[in-house]
């Protein structure tokens, strides 16, 4: 056998840098960024991930993301969604517009936020060890700055 065709020879990089673990609890975070990805699994869904980073004291600067459902194209926001319930939060009102909710006022401003782990699990239903646990920003709790 050819060791150029032996597929142990592959190697492949890892996307991103490893996923941060917090301790649960309040932190003050700036937006920093926004994306939407389009999800096939089950039908078609979409997230809109709201990056953050973490303002002062022990954890200052590690990255965290708030992940919400996003709307398919063309539907509207659910005034029940969790987009909405922080949209509310962010803009400190609702929408000028009834037909629209603009990601903007998230856009560089700081904010009290609630962090948890993120503990998966396997097909099973078993956890997985804790070296696959990261943190994620659950809500917005006050738009401060």
């Amino acid at each position: 056998m050819n060791s150029d065709c032996d597929p142990f020879n592959e190697e492949f990089g890892v996307d991103g840098d490893a996923r941060p673990v917090l301790p649960e609890g309040e932190y003050e975070a700036v937006c920093t960024g926004a994306e939407i990805i389009e999800f096939y699994k089950f039908g078609r869904s979409r997230k809109l991930l709201l990056h953050f980073q973490v303002y002062g004291g022990e954890h200052a600067a590690a990255r965290l993301f708030l992940p919400m459902t996003a709307p398919a194209k063309g539907e509207k926001v659910g005034r029940g969604s969790k987009l909405y319930a922080n949209y509310l939060i962010a803009n400190g009102h609702p929408p000028g517009r009834r037909d629209r909710v603009s990601l903007k006022v998230f856009k560089s401003r700081l904010f009290r936020v609630k962090v948890k782990t993120v503990c998966p699990t396997f097909e099973n239903g078993k956890p997985k060890p804790a070296r696959f646990h990261s943190s994620i920003i659950s809500e917005l709790l006050e738009h401060l700055a």
